[in-house]
C-alpha cells in the first residue's frame, strides 16, 4: 500500500525511473560494436514507418475535430430514443 501512495505522490519520479530502467536494461551486454548496414537501415525503415503512421493519425484526429467542431449545435428533442 505503501508503493502505491508514493507512486500516486511522485508519478514523475517512477516514470523517469522506469524510463532509465529500460534505457539500461536495453543496453546492458551489448558491447561497443559497429553498426551493421543491415541495421542501419532497419533503423531508418523503422522510423520512417513511425513517422508515416504518426503523421496518418494525427491528419484523422485534425480531420474529425474539425468535423465535430463544423457539426451544428442542435438542441435535444424532448421524445428522442
Amino acid at each position: 500500500m505503501q508503493k502505491k501512495l508514493r507512486i500516486a505522490e511522485h508519478p514523475w519520479e517512477m516514470v523517469a525511473f522506469g524510463a532509465l530502467a529500460g534505457i539500461w536494461l536495453a543496453t546492458y551486454g551489448k558491447g561497443k560494436t559497429r553498426p551493421t548496414p543491415s541495421g542501419l537501415f532497419s533503423a531508418a525503415v523503422g522510423t520512417l514507418i513511425v513517422q508515416l503512421v504518426r503523421d496518418a493519425a494525427m491528419f484523422e484526429m485534425s480531420r474529425i475535430a474539425k468535423l465535430w467542431i463544423a457539426e451544428p449545435q442542435t438542441p435535444p428533442t424532448p421524445y428522442a430514443s
